[in-house]
């Protein structure tokens, strides 16, 4: 099966004269978003591209257009015959690339492992690393900078309802920010909730 998804979206969304307003509009610039997906029951395959429309500043100190990047994303089941299939195994990368002249960082790769129904019914058990690898235009302004940035995750989603489910989530990052030189590596915890209208 193939899908096609495209977007427009604002490239500056707000009005900093107006914060609690929602303010939509084109007029600062655009961030254009397209993908293909290849999907079958034990792969799926995703490429995609984003661009800014406007011009954006550069690490030279002027502005420029060309702020531009690209992914690619993988999964596969390796035991079960689908996704959603009970104590399945899966398995995902994905790799990116974003302009250096624009972005701190200039390459992205991960990798990671879901694991299903690893101690409830329903329940997805996930182990991760990133890497995000920083641009050469901020190395050559920051020298001290670290080459890249590392985080590894541990998730776990379980429904507490049929409307409820609740992912806490732990991340370890390595140079947070590629700065070791004035940041510690860092420990994060976050909590998603979803709450759905109907019953799954």
């Amino acid at each position: 099966q193939w899908t096609v998804r495209a977007a427009i979206l604002d490239a500056t969304p707000g009005n900093p004269s107006a914060l609690k307003r929602t303010s939509v509009s084109l007029d600062d610039g655009a961030l254009l978003l397209g993908e293909v997906e290849h999907s079958r029951s034990k792969l799926k395959l995703i490429a995609g591209h984003w661009r800014y429309t406007n011009d954006f500043d550069t690490f030279n100190g002027d502005r420029a257009d060309g702020n531009v990047g690209y992914y690619l994303r993988g999964e596969a089941v390796l035991k079960g015959d689908h996704f959603d299939d009970k104590s399945a195994l899966s398995v995902f990368a994905r790799i990116g690339s974003a302009s250096a002249e624009h972005n701190d960082f200039q390459a992205f790769y991960s990798i990671g492992l879901v694991q299903n129904d690893t101690f409830l019914s329903g329940d997805k058990l996930g182990l991760a690393v990133a890497i995000a690898e920083t641009s050469s235009e901020k190395r050559r302004i920051d020298p001290l900078a670290d080459r890249r940035e590392t985080a590894i995750e541990l998730t776990y989603s379980v429904a507490v309802t049929d409307r409820i489910h609740i992912q806490p989530d732990i991340q370890y990052i390595i140079a947070p920010g590629t700065e070791s030189y004035r940041r510690q590596n860092a420990l994060a915890f976050g909590l998603r909730t979803v709450f759905r209208l109907a019953p799954e």
